[in-house]
């Protein structure tokens, strides 16, 4: 751990860059974590600080304390069951070799993830997501058919769902998941061409 010292030890007092380093062996001791527990557990230790530590980092103290790490690699972003998450990485070695063309190559394909969202079979879906037109929902009048982003009503609070071409299948929050969302959008915009105007982005 000598070179998390060196490396992300932004901070002058060392209070702070111990708390960074429990942050580390908490997520290295867990295996997989999510940005919404990474929140709670910053939350978490910062309230154990004094007041004046509180008021200096307490805003937000997940950017001060697991950015750093994410940024310097001892940290990644990883998936696991359909979710997004992260994962300490361990091994020097793997900081220092890591092969972008592997790491492309592996990416499973947009129909692997979004597979991976639960299925829904009884839902009524009456608003589709218009991708071309500032992501509004629009009322639909017939049978879903064609592939897309709906929900029951055009409610924030109302989960999306995505129909694949033969599925319905519900996107995960933004707790759960950060990027299903997005993932959605790209699959809607390669699979459906009426979807597709803007291009993939």
């Amino acid at each position: 751990m000598k070179e998390i010292n060196i490396l992300i030890n932004i901070f002058p007092d060392d209070n702070f860059f111990l708390t960074q380093r429990k942050l580390f062996l908490w997520i290295k001791t867990k295996g997989f974590v999510t940005w919404k527990q990474i929140q709670k557990t910053c939350i978490d230790l910062i309230a154990a600080f004094p007041e004046e530590y509180i008021l200096k980092y307490g805003k937000f103290p997940e950017y001060k304390l697991f950015m750093p790490l994410l940024r310097n690699g001892f940290c990644e972003i990883a998936s696991n069951g359909g979710k997004s998450g992260f994962v300490a990485v361990i091994d020097d070695e793997k900081r220092k070799k890591i092969d972008p063309v592997f790491l492309l190559n592996n990416i499973p394909s947009l129909f692997d993830i979004v597979s991976c969202y639960k299925k829904e079979d009884s839902i009524e879906l009456n608003v589709l997501c218009d991708l071309n037109d500032k992501y509004q929902y629009k009322i639909i009048d017939n049978k879903i058919h064609d592939i897309g982003i709906y929900k029951s009503e055009d409610k924030v609070y109302q989960p999306a769902y995505l129909f694949d071409g033969k599925e319905i299948r519900q996107i995960p929050d933004y707790e759960e998941n950060l990027d299903a969302i997005n993932i959605a959008r790209c699959f809607v915009r390669s699979y459906c061409p009426a979807q597709s105007e803007l291009g993939l982005f």
